[in-house]
């Protein structure tokens, strides 16, 4: 895990990001899509800005991250982490990439394992859950999210999504079983 970074620096990747990503498919993910189901904001502590990204748009999000200031720590086919310092604080968002499986869901490759080459480790998540994809507010800007919030919440973090909990102190997505995460919750 990286230094946690401020909501405010957190939110202002992101706002950032949702004007300039108009016409790439993308919506929030992982912790950003668990803080703005939770409470419409980024989680307090939180060290990056997750959102997923329609593969057929890497070089796109690349420039954009580039033309905006990023410094570009990661970047493969499945993940592209980009660097900003705000307020004198080391920022990270990160775009994982997806890929339509031709069938009921999306391939994610990279998720918690980053292991992008082992298909036991590639998220499997169904299309219902995600299309189509919505505007929705979060504090003083429009970003995309998936269809059902709830659903993918549920998915990711597993039956005790809305308690927030410390990663590897109060739970751990130990693995993924038929391509969807398991937690172990601690106590």
């Amino acid at each position: 895990m990286k230094t946690p970074t401020s909501i405010k620096n957190n939110l202002e990747n992101l706002r950032e990001m949702a004007r300039k990503l108009q016409g790439v498919e993308y919506f929030l993910f992982f912790g950003t899509l668990l803080g703005f189901f939770r409470g419409g904001n980024i989680i307090d502590n939180d060290d990056d800005v997750d959102l997923l990204a329609n593969k057929k748009h890497h070089q796109e999000v690349l420039n954009i991250l580039i033309s905006s200031g990023y410094r570009i720590n990661i970047n493969n086919e499945y993940i592209i982490q980009g660097i900003k310092i705000r307020d004198g604080s080391q920022t990270h968002i990160d775009f994982y990439f997806y890929e339509d499986s031709g069938k009921d869901y999306i391939v994610e490759k990279w998720n918690f394992f980053s292991r992008p080459h082992d298909p036991n480790f590639h998220l499997h998540i169904p299309k219902n859950m995600i299309y189509p994809i919505n505007n929705e507010r979060m504090q003083d800007f429009v970003c995309k999210v998936p269809k059902n919030t709830e659903l993918c919440c549920s998915f990711l973090y597993g039956e005790r999504f809305m308690t927030p909990m410390t990663i590897k102190k109060d739970y751990m997505v130990e693995k993924l079983v038929n391509n969807r995460p398991f937690v172990v919750y601690y106590g």
